[in-house]
C-alpha cells in the first residue's frame, strides 16, 4: 500500500510511511525512536535554512503535475462536449471527476504544507 517508508537505523521501526518521497521535509533534523529511545538524524530540516529555491519546491512540489493533469483532462472534456452531445457522455464525466479530484487535492495539499511551515517557524522563532 505505501510506497516509501522510513525506519529508524537502530533497530528499524518504521517511523513515516508515505505515497510519495519529497526530497525536502521539515522538521527539526532529528527524532527519537519511540521503540529503541535511542535517537538518530531523519534528514528533515527548518524553513530557515532552505534556500529560495528549496521553499518553492516545498510549496509546489507534486501541484505543477496536478495543475498540468487538471488541464490536459479540461481540454479532453471540451473536445468531447463539443462534438454536439447535449447528454454527458461517461468520459465526459470521468474527467469532470479527474479534475475534481485534483482540485481537491491542491485544496487540501496547500494548506497541510502552510501549517507545517507555521510549525517550523515556530520551532525555531529566531531565526
Amino acid at each position: 500500500m505505501y510506497i516509501y517508508s522510513r525506519k529508524c537505523p537502530h533497530c528499524g521501526k518504521v517511523f513515516s510511511r508515505t505515497f510519495f518521497n519529497p526530497r525536502i521535509r521539515l522538521g527539526p533534523g532529528t527524532r527519537t525512536c519511540h521503540r529503541c529511545k535511542k535517537q538518530f538524524t531523519d534528514g528533515s530540516r527548518e524553513w530557515a535554512s532552505l534556500t529560495p529555491e528549496e521553499k518553492r519546491e516545498f510549496i509546489f512540489d507534486g501541484v505543477g503535475t496536478l495543475g498540468v493533469l487538471a488541464v490536459v483532462y479540461f481540454c479532453i472534456g471540451l473536445i468531447e462536449k463539443t462534438k454536439g452531445e447535449n447528454e454527458l457522455s461517461p468520459l465526459m464525466a470521468a474527467m469532470v471527476c479527474w479534475l475534481g479530484t485534483c482540485l481537491l487535492a491542491l485544496a487540501v495539499t496547500i494548506p497541510a504544507r502552510w501549517i507545517r511551515i507555521k510549525k517550523s517557524k515556530q520551532r525555531l522563532p529566531c531565526l
